[in-house]
């Protein structure tokens, strides 16, 4: 009956657990204590801080208006007391230009009147002041003369430029505003037509001592330069953003001057963007948020002014931001939305870091109290501990020798008991394939008498002339020897996930795909056959006093029984079958062909097109009445050369015409072949078959199946 496991919890984790509790528990209450107290503080303290800057911002939008409406009201007194002669353009022109070169916030002054006479003097980004003139009663009426001056430069220092210019001040907004109210006249942010730069103009009509309109005075508002002073000047936190928005949910005012304005894509115009097209997430996310909307609602379309400013906490990503809302009245009825939006950890992330620092530290200190009071345990468990790992390594059957060892009594016996055990694991690994033997120990089972039906590929390897050679040899020299040769076939074998079966001598026996499945398990043994001649040339090549062992290898796949066979008292995991007897007697063959590697046609049909063999024809072996077609396995295709692949097809070509019975067409493929490679020994052994065939009394008798009856 099985139980379930239980939890034994080790000495070291009780001891350790209860007095990491202890510690880490009063570590993280006061640690969130204090947490809490400072974020508190924190917190009030950055909106207070965002407070007092989205009162600066509105502040200084007011400025820039202000200068605007008392610029309009200056001017129109001048006007009206004949100071300023409006009539004459030009004498307008120069009361602009010493205007502007005395009032820095003052971006452009322009002046038409009713015949659609214009004149405007603006500021240039690189501080020059430009005048645009029209005399509708001189020039053609697309005709404009621009006089432009370099920063610094008098009023009669100017360049004349003429431009093609369809401009008419009566058609733009703030003229036609001022003409229609009859008074201070507020354009909505418009973009401007010389410029290019969102912006608001404010107006208000010139009129005579009747009343009747005569022109109209306008003072343009760059928002470029409201941007440019919340880039430069406002600076909320790290990473804090600061713009402002009107009824239309445009930015008109960003601290990144360069994305307030674009032609977004399947338009043509030039605009200012709208929040919802913003590129930081912390600001496009304000279009959605609940308490923004009602806050927006509040100020552009209940008409109403809310009551102070409103901040709004929110997440983005999972990052938290704080937002502060602020009404900007510059005018009756005029008014902006500022917003400011920084991350909170801006303001509060100086808590999180103390709060972490203040763990990290109670941390060491906990880890500091442990170290005394788990020494004493740590002695005891962590030999316990080894001898776990030791365990989980005869396991999976890494037999190292364990060097460790402890003063204590009984842990040291066990040690030694675990080292003789190992010993024993090692020497028994080496008589049983090791994949067997850790199947065995992972899956706690016992061999028993059976086997299964299954696929395999099998592989004999024997030495050439192995009697004769052990002959000339003491039996110790044979020995060593012997011991490198099969080194190398069963490390070959072993690295092709193959198992070694038994050592019959000089002979080795091997399969692919039993106790583990292995998959293309023909293809690795054909490759670990191919490598294990390679690797035995040049391990002669190193050792010249060395006999040659020329290897010959049979490889056979088929349907075999695999299982523990023999005794109930002593066991061998093998494979049977008339397979089994197929390979053995294929890597006999070697011996007729004077080949080195031959496959049966099953091995050859799975091993794919990366080889290149060759068909030896079928051939019936001692001991079994049905015939098998037999390749010689030549090697990879891609190291064959031109002349050796073409010998490979003349000979097949030959064996395929000696079997139909026309020996004259195959000795003439044979020639063909030995001109080819004259050192193919193979083609050699096959033209002198074939001829002794041919001339044997029962040649006429011959069905086309070469009988080997040697071993």
């Amino acid at each position: 009956m099985n139980q379930q496991k239980k939890f034994r919890p080790t000495l070291k984790l009780t001891v350790s657990a209860l007095l990491a509790f202890v510690i880490l528990v009063t570590t993280a209450s006061l640690t969130w204590l204090n947490y809490q107290s400072s974020t508190k503080t924190l917190k009030q303290f950055s909106t207070e801080v965002i407070e007092k800057t989205s009162g600066v911002v509105a502040e200084q939008v007011n400025s820039f208006f202000r200068e605007a409406k008392t610029t309009n009201k200056l001017i129109l007194k001048l006007a009206d007391s004949e100071l300023i002669n409006t009539k004459n353009l030009i004498e307008v022109e120069r009361y602009f230009f010493n205007f502007l070169s005395t009032h820095e916030n003052v971006t452009m002054l322009n002046f038409g009147n009713l015949n659609g006479d214009y004149v405007m003097v603006r500021r240039t980004s690189e501080g020059g002041l430009d005048t645009k003139l029209i005399l509708r009663d001189k020039f053609e009426k697309n005709k404009v003369l621009w006089k432009r001056r370099k920063a610094g430069a008098r009023f009669d220092n100017f360049h004349e430029d003429w431009q093609d210019d369809s401009y008419d001040p009566r058609l733009r907004p703030w003229f036609d505003g001022a003409m229609m109210f009859g008074k201070l006249f507020w354009t909505n942010v418009y973009v401007f037509y010389t410029s290019k730069t969102p912006g608001v103009t404010t107006s208000v009509p010139l009129k005579d001592n009747i009343g009747r309109i005569k022109g109209v005075l306008a003072v343009d508002v760059d928002l470029m330069d409201l941007s440019i002073y919340l880039k430069n000047h406002i600076k909320v936190g790290k990473t804090g953003r600061s713009f402002i928005i009107d009824e239309q949910r445009r930015v008109v005012a960003i601290d990144d001057p360069d994305n307030l304005t674009g032609t977004p894509t399947g338009e043509s115009k030039q605009r200012l963007y709208k929040i919802s097209e913003n590129s930081a997430h912390e600001i496009k996310s304000l279009r959605t948020n609940e308490e923004f909307i009602d806050y927006y609602r509040m100020v552009f379309h209940q008409n109403m002014i809310p009551p102070g400013q409103k901040t709004i906490y929110y997440k983005v990503d999972g990052i938290q931001y704080i937002s502060r809302l602020n009404t900007v009245n510059f005018d009756d009825g005029k008014r902006w939305l500022s917003v400011i939006v920084a991350k909170e950890d801006d303001f509060v992330g100086v808590a999180k870091r103390a709060r972490t620092h203040n763990m990290i530290i109670g941390i060491i200190f906990t880890v500091l109290a442990l170290l005394l009071g788990m020494f004493i345990a740590s002695r005891i468990v962590g030999r316990l501990r080894e001898l776990v790992i030791e365990s989980q390594k005869v396991k999976v059957m890494q037999l190292d020798d364990n060097t460790s060892d402890s003063n204590f009594k009984e842990i040291h016996e066990v040690l030694q008991a675990f080292e003789g055990m190992k010993t024993g694991l090692r020497a028994f690994k080496k008589y049983v394939p090791v994949n067997l033997v850790r199947k065995l120990i992972t899956n706690k089972t016992e061999p028993t008498l059976g086997g299964v039906p299954k696929t395999l590929t099998i592989l004999f390897s024997d030495i050439q002339d192995f009697t004769s050679i052990s002959e000339k040899l003491s039996p110790t020299e044979l020995g060593n020897y012997l011991g490198d040769y099969l080194t190398i076939v069963a490390g070959e074998v072993l690295n092709s996930e193959g198992t070694v079966d038994k050592y019959i001598g000089d002979a080795v026996m091997a399969f692919w795909g039993a106790p583990n499945e292995v998959e293309n398990q023909a293809q690795k043994a054909c490759e670990a056959a191919l490598l294990i001649t390679k690797k035995l040339e040049q391990f002669h090549d190193d050792h010249p006093d060395m006999p040659v062992f020329h290897t010959r290898i049979g490889i056979h796949t088929d349907n075999v029984v695999v299982g523990n066979f023999g005794s109930t008292e002593r066991l061998n995991y093998t494979v049977i079958g008339d397979g089994v007897n197929l390979a053995s007697r294929i890597e006999g063959v070697n011996k007729f062909f004077g080949t080195q590697i031959l496959i049966s046609e099953d091995t050859k049909n799975l091993i794919g097109e990366d080889f290149e063999c060759r068909k030896m024809g079928e051939v019936e072996v001692k001991g079994r009445s049905k015939p098998a077609i037999i390749y010689e396995l030549v090697g990879h295709k891609s190291e064959m050369s031109l002349p050796q692949t073409q010998a490979n097809r003349l000979l097949e070509e030959a064996v395929e015409f000696f079997e139909k019975g026309n020996p004259q067409a195959a000795f003439e493929r044979l020639n063909k072949a030995k001109a080819l490679a004259p050192d193919d020994k193979v083609i050699h052994c096959m033209e002198k078959f074939i001829k002794e065939t041919q001339e044997g009394e029962h040649y006429h008798q011959w069905s086309g199946v070469i009988k080997v009856d040697s071993k």
